[in-house]
């Protein structure tokens, strides 16, 4: 009969002294206020309050529920707070996260001061490896998470987002319509790309297999520190994330021609070790779309 949301909104009202002001209160919308507060009357057969020009005056009856409504509600809210403690104990000590440069190094302070608000009692450690690294290091118990960029054979339940692709340039192209880069249009524009085995250089190459592209690549560099150095003189172009490059973009030391004709993504995935708590793998993924940009702002 009683409904714990209801008897929440019944204490707002009393509390506040008027429905419209209990509304603001308690973010609900007037007419839904007033219609949970007649059916509490009609449920429990009491008249609660007494309805007056401007407010509304609780009776006897509404009295007594209010006050037995305080102690069940104060009992509730304690036990949510033994469970949320309970769990933050239960939650290992330490947590080691390995991620790519390209995310670490922009959200890597934002990830570790959100873990720390939602678990108090444990400690989040971020590495910054390579894709391929990430995955020696969990299959080595080194990690505990990784976010690293996918291959395409993962469950669709790993996958965090996708990031666009961009030609990074150190300075104007030609080739370029506004801010956007036709893909047809980089078989005629020196590139720096990472290894064949590299996840970023097989979405590559598949899309120029797909356009039957032949791109005229200088030479291959895995560091991505070193390729924007190396873009940033003038060496060649690169294809990167917007997340790769936001840092140099915004401070104009490099420019970004989104990818079009068609659009290039990448996929980035969460992985864990096979002893980690999976409880936490929502938390986390909650706490990355929060965070990452996925896309040029």
């Amino acid at each position: 009969m009683l409904d714990l949301h209801r008897l929440r909104y019944f204490v707002a009202v009393m509390d506040c002294g008027s429905i419209s002001a209990a509304s603001k209160r308690v973010n609900a919308a007037q007419p839904a206020l007033s219609y949970h507060m007649s059916e509490l009357e009609r449920l429990t057969g009491l008249k609660l309050f007494d309805r007056l020009p401007r407010g509304i005056s609780p009776t006897p009856d509404g009295l007594f529920l209010l006050e037995h409504a305080r102690s069940l509600l104060q009992a509730v809210d304690h036990v949510e707070q033994a469970i949320s403690a309970r769990s933050h104990r239960s939650v290992q000590a330490r947590v080691r996260l390995g991620m790519i440069p390209s995310l670490a190094a922009t959200y890597a302070p934002e990830i570790i001061a959100a873990w720390s608000r939602a678990f108090p009692q444990s400690e989040l450690h971020v590495f910054e490896a390579r894709t391929a690294d990430c995955s020696r290091m969990l299959a080595q118990s080194e990690l505990d998470i990784a976010i690293h960029v996918g291959t395409g054979k993962e469950d669709a339940s790993c996958v965090l987002f996708t990031e666009k692709l961009y030609l990074i340039s150190g300075k104007p192209l030609p080739q370029a319509i506004g801010n956007a880069m036709p893909l047809e249009a980089l078989s005629g524009i020196d590139l720096i790309l990472p290894a064949k085995s590299n996840p970023i250089r097989v979405v590559i190459d598949k899309a120029f297999r797909a356009r039957r592209i032949n791109p005229n690549i200088l030479m291959e560099i895995d560091g991505q520190d070193t390729v924007k150095r190396a873009v940033e003189e003038g060496i060649a172009a690169s294809i990167m994330s917007w997340n790769g490059v936001r840092k140099e973009c915004n401070s104009n030391m490099l420019l970004a021609y989104a990818i079009t004709e068609p659009d290039i993504h990448r996929s980035i995935v969460l992985s864990t070790a096979s002893q980690f708590d999976q409880r936490l793998v929502g938390q986390l993924k909650d706490i990355m779309r929060n965070i990452v940009n996925v896309d040029r702002e």
